[in-house]
């Protein structure tokens, strides 16, 4: 019998494996903007040690001016040094952290449950849209999932024997790097936590939560240097070993006390209407872990919680009450978001959700007195993961290849090509860029070295911090003034151009408007541009 589990785990596992990486090159096509400066900026440290504002060793990444979390770029480091730098490399940290948590997540669910619980959590995980698609796209905030899970599971551990206690901590520690939500989640999962099982006498060894606060201490120093040169305490601090950048958009501005309202409908879109109208979170009709998963996820909560409440009355420990610790924190830490909460920004909840939607499966397979009931619901999972991956690789992909500007690599090779051709002189020296291809995506698509991007970068500061990009090199955002120049436009465009005397080649979302320099065209260029 144990043979045959652990031959449906390693199903369940190659499962994840092959939906994470089928067709990966083909959807989602393109790169996202926060995708491409992560993988950019671990480009850069490789090659040249800094970041993209001139950092060496940086905790926290500048990029936007708002800042990054800095694990996604040091994980995708490897993949680039093997491989370069490419839409692919920069996902694989995505996910092989993505496969990972399938089996953390059934490690955790066994050790605090049974084996069917285990089972059913890893098989939801496996076959849930949100987590596909997280784990196929390679931004910071992805990675904050697979972290928590780790982290939980050694948190687990560490309960069952104190002296495991350091291993958790280092765990939360270095999650601390791998999104910024965790810096308000942390401190109050913990502290409810650690509270909670000193009342139940769960944590006797005091010796060991010593070490353990010393490691999490330690871990966690750099990222407090950086919060405090942010809030004017002390200067920046730049080492070859180590910089604390201020940033020029810190965004602590994001978090304090208030929009109740317009979270508590976040959180009510986010988690019985699984979607929070972001493509790369949740698609229409599928959801987070499908849209008929959401009662089952209330009967769940409504177990969890009389199963706790009875533990209380009994004086008995349970994990219930950790459950509900996590749910909790989960929805305080979105309360502070002053700018509204959404799937990313409280996808650490995400794990606890798939848990009540396992306990309500298996008190409805315990109540139906059908003998095949589980097996339906596990068909009925199945035939939805069918679904979801056929709609995934056609509508879905149709669409993210519009809002990732598909195309707008080979429209940039094609642009340098005629530019570095014999007859590049008579363009100017110049690519004008129009539409919404963000800098990040060029400095990505042309691996700009990145001294040269920084010595020539001209860019401006906005009211709420954050850059904007006029141009760097031979690139320039905006309209020519004159006919003359190569311009890197979106399809739409195309026409327009084409009436101005210019020849234009497309590539899928974008194109090139190359001026034909047998034309005679005076005057400045006004394009009229609706897209």
């Amino acid at each position: 019998m144990r043979i045959k589990k652990k031959s449906f785990i390693l199903a369940i596992v190659i499962l994840a494996a092959v939906s994470r990486v089928i067709l990966l090159h083909q959807c989602p096509s393109g790169i996202h903007a926060d995708e491409a400066f992560s993988g950019y900026e671990a480009w850069s440290l490789l090659h040249y040690g800094t970041d993209s504002a001139g950092y060496e060793n940086p905790v926290y990444l500048t990029v936007w001016g708002g800042g990054m979390s800095i694990m996604n770029s040091l994980l995708m480091i490897p993949g680039i040094a093997l491989f370069g730098l490419d839409a692919i490399t920069v996902k694989i940290p995505a996910i092989a952290l993505g496969i990972l948590s399938v089996f953390v997540f059934y490690l955790l669910l066994e050790k605090v449950s049974d084996e069917k619980t285990a089972l059913w959590g890893s098989f939801l995980l496996a076959v849930s849209p949100w987590h596909i698609m997280i784990s196929r796209y390679g931004m910071d905030a992805n990675l904050c999932p697979a972290f928590v899970l780790v982290a939980m599971y050694l948190t687990v551990l560490g309960i069952e024997d104190n002296r495991r206690l350091k291993w958790a901590a280092a765990a939360w520690g270095i999650a601390l790097y791998s999104y910024v939500v965790l810096w308000i989640f942390e401190p109050i999962f913990l502290l409810l936590l650690f509270l909670y099982c000193v009342i139940y006498k769960k944590i006797t060894d005091y010796r060991q939560v010593f070490v353990a606060v010393i490691v999490l201490t330690v871990i966690a120093t750099p990222l407090f240097l950086f919060i405090g040169a942010n809030m004017g305490i002390f200067p920046e601090i730049r080492t070859s070993v180590i910089s604390i950048p201020v940033l020029p958009g810190f965004r602590s501005g994001e978090l304090g006390i208030g929009g109740y309202l317009l979270n508590i409908k976040r959180i009510v879109r986010c988690f019985v209407l699984q979607s929070d109208g972001y493509l790369w979170n949740s698609i229409p009709g599928f959801g987070v872990y499908y849209i008929f998963s959401t009662p089952i996820s209330a009967i769940g909560l409504i177990i969890v919680v009389k199963k706790a409440i009875k533990n209380i009355r009994e004086k008995k420990f349970g994990f219930e009450m950790i459950l509900l610790i996590w749910l909790v924190s989960g929805v305080i830490t979105a309360f502070t978001q002053t700018t509204g909460t959404n799937l990313t920004r409280i996808n650490l909840m995400n794990p606890a959700m798939f848990i009540l939607v396992v306990t309500g499966i298996r008190w409805i397979v315990d109540k139906i007195r059908f003998q095949r009931t589980q097996t339906v619901l596990a068909g009925i999972y199945a035939v939805s993961f069918i679904c979801f991956m056929i709609y995934y690789f056609t509508g879905y992909s149709d669409t993210v290849a519009q809002r990732q500007l598909a195309g707008a690599e080979e429209a940039l090779e094609y642009a340098e090509e005629l530019l570095n051709t014999d007859t590049g002189e008579e363009y100017e020296g110049k690519i004008y860029i129009s539409g919404p291809l963000r800098h990040s995506q060029v400095l990505f698509y042309m691996q700009i070295p990145t001294p040269d991007y920084i010595e020539s970068v001209e860019q401006s500061l906005t009211a709420n911090g954050r850059f904007h990009v006029d141009g760097f090199g031979h690139y320039e955002w905006g309209e020519p003034e004159e006919y003359g120049s190569i311009c890197v436009i979106p399809k739409e465009k195309k026409d327009a151009y084409i009436r101005m005397g210019y020849e234009v080649e497309v590539f899928d979302e974008y194109a090139v408007a190359v001026p034909n320099q047998s034309a005679s065209i005076d005057g400045s260029l006004t394009v009229s541009y609706d897209g």
